[in-house]
């Protein structure tokens, strides 16, 4: 979940300044009040809910934290009702997504599937309220520092998707992007496929870095479009890294061949 950005001067004339400061003010204002009031909710909600009660309520209450968001933020997301419909539906398989902005958040979630958990970084279990939600949702934990345990939690979670027929959504970028330009992929997304049997389905958001890129601290108005890339069927778990390897790089040229066509546009 967005965290708190420190405000930096924007380039540009000293007369963008003060309608920079103010939709700072006014976003941050109206993001943390409702997230004041939001997360005791989701909280009480997991904690006394069960089974697919639980689980239900979770998803109604993560979608409406992500559409929410994007009207405080004034981001239109544009999907047409098949993705929409694909995304709803409860099925084995790693969701991907390229990663530019604090904004791919919001995004995601008012995209959530039914029966989703995402991987985060670890750190974010620090944040007060946000870190036992994202605990009490069971999200996928990566601690990117040591290889050893984010395998581990890669391995975990692949169990679960196939004891759950869970979908678990995943940045094969590991990170945000600097610039809004695609990075390489990592393997974790790929190897998480091959371990749990399942496909991925690539999702492509066009449009982020010109709503709110990295090196900004508010979102711009602006409308953002999801598009669904055919899925890939994962590689077998006993498969050779030179197979994952082109695994990814065949998937790192089909998001950069849709963001180009965006671009071009």
């Amino acid at each position: 979940m967005p965290t708190a950005h420190r405000p930096v001067r924007p380039k540009g004339s000293a007369a963008d300044w003060p309608l920079a400061v103010s939709r700072w003010l006014v976003q941050s204002a109206a993001f943390w009040s409702f997230n004041a009031a939001f997360l005791p909710l989701l909280l009480v909600v997991l904690a006394t809910a069960r089974g697919e009660v639980r689980r239900t309520r979770a998803t109604a209450l993560v979608r409406w934290w992500g559409r929410t968001t994007l009207r405080i933020f004034r981001v239109r997301l544009a999907v047409d009702a098949a993705t929409m419909a694909e995304l709803q539906r409860r099925r084995r398989r790693v969701l991907t997504f390229n990663h530019s902005s604090t904004l791919d958040i919001c995004l995601m979630t008012a995209l959530w599937p039914a029966a989703c958990a995402a991987v985060v970084k670890r750190e974010m279990l620090h944040l007060p309220l946000m870190g036992q939600a994202i605990a009490m949702l069971d999200f996928v934990p990566l601690d990117r520092r040591n290889p050893a345990l984010a395998q581990a939690s890669l391995q975990a979670a692949a169990e679960r998707m196939r004891r759950e027929d869970l979908t678990v959504m995943i940045s094969p970028e590991g990170t945000r992007s600097p610039t809004g330009a695609l990075q390489p992929f990592k393997l974790g997304a790929f190897h998480l496929a091959a371990q749990a049997d399942a496909p991925i389905l690539p999702l492509v958001l066009h449009g982020v870095p010109a709503v709110w890129p990295r090196s900004q601290w508010y979102a711009r108005p602006g409308t953002v479009t999801a598009q669904l890339l055919p899925e890939r069927p994962a590689v077998d778990a006993a498969a050779d890294a030179q197979v994952v390897h082109a695994q990814a790089e065949e998937l790192h040229h089909a998001y950069l061949a849709a963001l180009q066509t965006s671009t071009a546009r």
